[in-house]
């Protein structure tokens, strides 16, 4: 936790120096941050601890001893001596309890681990259950998915699919790919529905899934830092900015793109779902 303490202020130092590169560069960056965290236990594990000792010069030589002589005594023992034969002494084989606050500390830690990994899966199975309820676009949709797909260079299949489960479209699946719209999708109009399917296949096209997945391992095991939290806060905005700008290159108004953003903003999923997913738009990001 210290070392990927060191890490992470070091990546907050490096940041002030490329506040000026592209949102997806940055992101980039800190994904870069994370993936050296994670790396560290392994690099612990592989290579041997070192450790610093002390060494001592053969030149230094030992301080004098002063020897005081003087009149022998001896000592008699009158005590008596006690003989024990056949005699069992019980061992207790319960171990002594320590307080270590190393101990406590490292408790805290893991229960920590433990439910935000927890939350992770109470999402995951929520997402299984979005496929299973969910239901093909029709074919005019479709067609213009795929349009929209081959245009961005996606050469990876992805699934588009209605699911009334879902308020506001996200993105989800690190090996199979899969986008979710609500039912109110049909009362979009034609650009608002090309903005959003943009969105979220820039989402696809930049990795973004496993990068939420790397960020997500990376929080769990140093959620008892607050820098990580920061660091992850930051990770996410940068990730909405560069699929909004790629958004806006293709031509659209801003202020139109806005107000799709503001309107789905409403909609956004829970905290622990969000954190598995890539949401269009979310009430943390919005601004």
């Amino acid at each position: 936790l210290a070392k990927s303490a060191g890490v992470i202020a070091f990546g907050f130092l490096l940041q002030f120096g490329i506040q000026r590169f592209a949102p997806d560069t940055r992101h980039s960056f800190w994904v870069y941050v994370f993936s050296a965290c994670l790396g560290i236990p392994l690099l612990l594990f592989a290579f041997p601890r070192w450790e610093i000792v002390p060494v001592f010069s053969e030149s230094v030589s030992p301080p004098p001893v002063t020897v005081v002589e003087g009149p022998s005594v001896s000592v008699k023992s009158e005590l008596p001596t006690l003989v024990l034969s056949n005699v069992t002494i019980p061992v207790s084989t319960r171990p002594d309890f320590h307080f270590s606050w190393s101990g406590i500390i490292a408790g805290i830690w893991g229960v920590g681990v433990f439910v935000i990994l927890l939350r992770s899966a109470v999402a995951v199975l929520y997402l299984r259950r979005v496929f299973q309820s969910g239901r093909k676009v029709d074919s005019e949709t479709e067609q213009r998915f795929r349009t929209l797909k081959g245009t961005l260079g996606i050469p990876r299949p992805v699934t588009l699919l209605i699911s009334p489960m879902v308020d506001s479209p996200f993105t989800w699946g690190i090996t199979r790919t899969r986008i979710a719209l609500p039912e109110s999708f049909a009362l979009w109009s034609p650009d608002e529905l090309e903005m959003i399917l943009t969105h979220e296949l820039e989402h696809i096209r930049r990795h973004d899934a496993q990068a939420v997945f790397v960020s997500r391992i990376f929080l769990a095991l140093n959620w008892i830092n607050p820098f990580a939290w920061m660091a992850n806060r930051q990770a996410v905005q940068l990730r909405e900015e560069a699929c909004d700008q790629s958004v806006l290159r293709r031509g659209y108004s801003s202020g139109r793109y806005a107000e799709m953003l503001f309107r789905q903003a409403k909609y956004s999923a829970s905290p622990s779902l969000q954190a598995c997913t890539t949401a269009v738009a979310e009430t943390g990001t919005i601004e």
